[in-house]
């Protein structure tokens, strides 16, 4: 009962042991925003919402670029089309409408260079358990970095 008499104290909260709590509490909206996008291709890749960033810094700024691109699936090559008005964009090995899924997953040209550079075959486990160095080196290796 004493207490309920005694003047309140401020004491000062310091930034360091609130940031935490409200990056939890973004973080969760942000989850629950994304789970209820039915439409959303990128849950196949990443149901929960990886880190802002997958890549070392070490990574030259281009492959951090072509890889986030990969990663999001939209790139030059794949989706230039809707930029210039025209038909989407056929394998030149399969022809199959060509899209980062298929070129990391399906394209039979590129099976070797997939073993090689020890992909795995969807792309949820690509971007999950493959090295991006791996997903870098088959990307250079079948020489689609400059025109991604």
């Amino acid at each position: 009962m004493d207490a309920l008499n005694k003047p309140i104290v401020r004491i000062p909260v310091p930034f360091t042991d609130l940031k935490p709590i409200i990056n939890k509490y973004i973080r969760n909206k942000w989850q629950q925003d994304w789970n209820s996008q039915a439409q959303n291709k990128l849950q196949q890749i990443f149901p929960i919402i990886p880190p802002q960033s997958t890549l070392p810094s070490s990574f030259q700024r281009k492959d951090q670029i072509l890889y986030n691109r990969l990663r999001i699936g939209h790139t030059h090559l794949t989706h230039s089309y809707l930029i210039d008005h025209t038909d989407p964009p056929e394998c030149t090995n399969c022809h199959q409408q060509l899209s980062v899924k298929h070129i990391l997953t399906e394209c039979l040209s590129y099976n070797q260079a997939r073993q090689q550079c020890c992909l795995y075959n969807n792309l949820k486990d690509i971007f999950n358990h493959s090295p991006a160095k791996n997903i870098l080196n088959f990307i250079k290796n079948t020489n689609l970095h400059d025109k991604l």
